[in-house]
């Protein structure tokens, strides 16, 4: 296994922040980081627009990828790719994400699994839902 690293980090605009650090995932998610050598992507992919308001905002997703098609990322089996939101709501983000992640990501991490799951493709994906402003998890299993 390779150390955490970050794979990529898009550059996004003055109105929008990332949610969390990659020394924070590092620190919140080990001991997973380190032995899935965990590869972090910062991405910058389907933002919102400025002063564009959502119901729900992509956070982070942790991602399982059996035959990675990226042949760039292919010692990255593993990954987390954090999505940045608008800066007005980053804080309110960070106050239910940092805590969520060792209670809901890490435990997934770290679950042992059967030969038949690292044959495929998982995810688990969380969103802020800007209503409540409370997390949204939804777990995708490839059969």
């Amino acid at each position: 296994m390779t150390a955490p690293h970050t794979i990529y980090r898009s550059q996004i605009g003055s109105y929008l922040s990332y949610p969390v650090k990659f020394s924070e995932l590092c620190d919140l998610l080990s001991p997973a980081m380190e032995e899935r050598g965990i590869g972090v992507s910062f991405s910058g992919v389907n933002v919102p627009r400025q002063n564009e308001i959502r119901d729900n905002y992509p956070i982070v997703a942790a991602i399982y990828r059996a035959n990675n098609p990226f042949p760039f990322r292919e010692d990255c089996t593993w990954e987390i790719e954090v999505s940045p939101v608008p800066r007005a709501i980053r804080n309110q983000v960070r106050e239910v994400l940092l805590p969520a992640l060792p209670t809901h990501i890490l435990p997934w991490l770290i679950a042992k699994r059967t030969s038949g799951w690292i044959l495929t493709y998982h995810a688990i994906r969380v969103q802020f839902d800007t209503a409540s402003k409370q997390l949204l998890f939804h777990e995708h299993n490839e059969i």
